[in-house]
């Protein structure tokens, strides 16, 4: 079923740039720049037992790395030029300035909020266990390790919700709605890669702003991790919305 619109207007006319592209050149990149840093030992005359070995092993290894990364991203390319040119898209509409510029205030707050509970979470059952194996080893090392993880912790749980914030603030105040991601300004949310789900989509109403929040988690090296999209929905497109949410959770 299309729930497109006609007012909603051809997505080609959108001009967002695929930064996943732009992504999978730095990492094809990196990938040649560790091959050739994995054979250059023999090539210098690096003697194995000499570091040879080590550096062979540490290029291979981030070759791997690179390889995976530029697998993923290559799909996330394709699937964002899926979208933006309309196969699997459900909706696209403009937001006005004043929209835009409220619903990335109400964005901003809302994953500021999460970043820090997910934080404050993460920060307690580092102390927790840190301190217990300070009372049974009575080791001072495990006291500073808890303060190193609790401070490197609060890196990305302050820069990320700014970073995500200044990025919206710079985009055109353009929404794609597809089946299996959207593109809200510059930002990919994107759900249908290996082993990610989509977990929950729901209308709500924040400080008088009307959002389409989809929740999705995807494999993490700590389990999986969930990710949410917010969508800002003019008062025109109210009715549209709820069509949108309906195909989703199908």
């Amino acid at each position: 079923m299309n729930i497109r619109e006609p007012a909603t207007g051809v997505s080609k006319q959108f001009n967002i740039p695929n930064m996943q592209r732009r992504i999978v050149r730095v990492w094809t990149t990196i990938l040649f720049l560790m091959i050739a840093a994995a054979f250059s030992p023999s090539y210098l005359g690096i003697k194995g037992m000499g570091g040879g070995y080590a550096i062979s092993v540490v290029s291979s290894f981030l070759a791997f790395a690179a390889l995976l990364v530029i697998g993923i991203y290559v799909q996330r390319a394709k699937q964002f030029d899926a979208i933006l040119h309309g196969d699997n898209q459900l909706a696209s509409w403009q937001c006005s300035a004043s929209l835009w510029q409220h619903f990335v205030e109400e964005d901003f707050k809302a994953e500021a909020a999460a970043k820090r509970s997910l934080y404050f979470y993460v920060s307690a059952i580092a102390a927790v266990v840190g301190l217990l194996m300070f009372v049974l080893t009575s080791e001072a090392l495990f006291l500073l390790i808890i303060v190193t993880i609790i401070a490197v912790l609060a890196i990305p749980a302050t820069l990320v919700p700014i970073m995500r914030s200044r990025k919206l603030r710079h985009s055109g105040p353009t929404v794609i709605i597809g089946r299996k991601g959207l593109i809200v300004g510059r930002m990919f949310h994107y759900w249908g890669h290996l082993g990610a789900r989509l977990e929950s989509v729901d209308i709500e109403i924040v400080n008088e702003l009307r959002v389409i929040s989809v929740q999705y988690s995807y494999p993490g090296r700590n389990g999986r991790q969930t990710e949410t999209a917010r969508v800002p929905v003019p008062d025109d497109k109210e009715e549209l919305a709820g069509r949108i949410v309906f195909e989703l959770k199908r």
